[in-house]
């Protein structure tokens, strides 16, 4: 008897794909085929490409093995991106068999796909569509050439994962930004007046209004072309307008390109800073010509095209005279040695420090245990009181201890984690926590699950990603700019976490930068994965004694 076996297979998250995010059974038989069939010869029969049936191709059984346990049906599984399925089949008896082919494709009777599995009996076909169906037989060819009729043809369609059970798959929300944790099908985010799931069952998006006018591009008024600027400069631009009454702006994207080699050095989308924004300190270089644009974004999600280019130049940044990237009045001298390895500090190319609090403390930034950071390129400590009266947002620290942190880290490749060790003069006061501040919108929330302390408090490690969590240029470049300070939380703030181990949950102070990555919630797949054939038989089991079990306690009883 020749069978085919099928599985899903999650290769994002999950082991099994279905419509349910726990284990599913289902059997599925097919009758043999009737006709008779030919066995293979060495002498080559008088037709060929599939004049010949194999005996071992006489019958094909499909079947889905599925366990439902009812637990799992409130488990998440992961959005599955791929699934894939698995044939196969009993070994033909015939000695001159060579090998055996699979044929598939999206159409009965039509096979787009050819697989030659050589004499192997099983095959695994990969990247299926979800919801998509598919057509398998397999055929068998011998040591001549000489290959079999197909087998009788097996349908599979690739099911959903659909974790909400709102109709809409996952990896459909997941595209769009919907939230596949939540039933949104009849929610209207774009306010078009069709809801998600008749969105979905019309193959039209979400998020965008098909009616919505597109905003005109936004015109440029600060700076003027060719107008010279400090390295922390405001873009300012006109005020928004659309066509269509009740829209509104709701988003801003800004774009900064190194003018020299065209690299992006700064891209931003923000709902704060609509018509003027501040760039961060030491994202620009000095003495640099750079090209601005903006574009508007409406309410309906709708992206008017970029605004004209304007060019500036930054000016000479007289702070640092000696170029090495931390400004003059905060250079340390010959007898800062924060990593104790016995070399003055500013003798080290892979450690950088600054003189704050009037030079009776030093914080520093070493690269040495780091793989994949270049170069330090810039370091500076900034005054708390300068940052103005719009950063005293909620969560803000009542003390930093060390200043608002900037450093400015060149890695290897666009997109690199990095591991950097920051060095105190004196050990971290417990309860201290490690800040994020986001100079555009103003927020800060604690950082402390990307940090770990040392053991004496006087030194942390810290994770970063370019592009990602702690990285304020907001663009995989190559280049990571984190603003972050030590501070004690406010007496007014959330509770947060303590910041000694870095394990612990960040509690996020403030309204997150959405471009900030946060670690996934614990889930409880991750847990069990791989011993799904072990719950398989230890479930039955732990019935049956359970029913047992049950039985002496009735005869006990009664």
């Amino acid at each position: 008897m020749v069978f085919c076996r099928f599985y899903t297979r999650n290769f994002s998250k999950s082991l099994y794909a279905g419509f349910l995010s726990g284990l599913h059974t289902l059997f599925l038989l097919f009758n043999p085929l009737q006709a008779e069939p030919i066995k293979l010869r060495n002498k080559v029969p008088q037709r060929l490409h599939g004049a010949m049936r194999l005996s071992g191709l006489k019958r094909l059984t499909v079947f889905f093995l599925f366990f439902l346990i009812s637990v799992f049906c409130i488990l998440y599984s992961g959005a599955a991106h791929a699934a894939s399925v698995t044939l196969a089949w009993d070994q033909n008896q015939e000695t001159d068999v060579a090998g055996y082919r699979v044929y598939y494709g999206t159409t009965s009777g039509a096979y787009t796909t050819m697989i030659s599995i050589g004499n192997n009996t099983s095959c695994t076909i990969t990247n299926l569509e979800p919801g998509r169906t598919y057509y398998f037989t397999a055929t068998a060819y011998d040591t001549n050439g000489n290959e079999s009729a197909f087998s009788q043809e097996i349908p599979y369609t690739v099911p959903f994962v659909d974790t909400d059970g709102d109709g809409l798959p996952d990896d459909w929300e997941s595209l769009y930004g919907l939230d596949p944790f939540v039933n949104d099908a009849l929610e209207d985010p774009d306010g078009d007046g069709v809801t998600n799931i008749e969105e979905f069952r019309a193959g039209t998006e979400p998020t965008i209004y098909r009616d919505n006018s597109i905003p005109p591009a936004p015109i440029l008024y600060l700076p003027f072309n060719d107008d010279l600027v400090d390295i922390s400069p405001q873009l300012v631009t006109d005020e928004f307008y659309d066509p269509d009454v009740g829209d509104f702006h709701a988003e801003s994207q800004w774009q900064i390109v190194c003018e020299e080699d065209e690299t992006i050095v700064y891209q931003k989308t923000s709902n704060t800073a609509l018509t003027s924004i501040t760039i961060p300190k030491l994202v620009l270089d000095q003495d640099t010509s750079y090209v601005w644009k903006v574009r508007f974004i409406d309410n309906h999600g709708a992206a008017s095209e970029w605004s004209q280019a304007g060019l500036f130049l930054t000016e000479v940044d007289r702070q640092d005279g000696d170029g090495n990237g931390i400004p003059d009045h905060q250079e340390v001298d010959s007898t800062t040695d924060l990593d104790e390895d016995g070399t003055p500090d500013i003798d080290q190319d892979d450690i950088k420090c600054v003189n704050v609090q009037d030079g009776t403390a030093q914080i520093g930034v070493s690269i040495r245990d780091s793989v994949t950071v270049q170069s330090i390129a810039a370091l500076e400590s900034e005054n708390p009181e300068d940052l103005g009266e719009d950063s005293d947002t909620e969560g803000k620290p009542d003390t930093m201890l060390y200043g608002l942190l900037n450093f400015k880290l060149i890695v290897d490749q666009p997109g690199d984690e990095a591991v950097v060790r920051i060095y105190l003069s004196e050990p971290a006061p417990f309860g201290a926590v490690w800040y994020k501040y986001d100079p555009v919108n103003k927020t800060w929330q604690d950082y402390s699950e990307y940090t770990e302390f040392s053991d004496d408090r006087k030194s942390v490690y810290l994770t970063i990603v370019d592009g990602g969590f702690g990285d304020a240029d907001g663009i995989e470049n190559g280049v990571i700019i984190d603003p972050l300070a030590l501070g004690v939380p406010s007496t007014t703030a959330p509770a947060v976490s303590d910041g000694g181990s870095g394990s612990a949950s960040a509690c996020f102070i403030t309204t997150a930068n959405h471009n900030l990555s946060t670690k996934e919630p614990i889930d409880i797949w991750k847990k069990i994965r791989g011993i799904e054939p072990a719950m398989m038989f230890l479930v039955p089991l732990l019935f049956l004694f359970v029913k047992l079990k049950s039985k002496e306690w009735d005869g006990f009883l009664f």
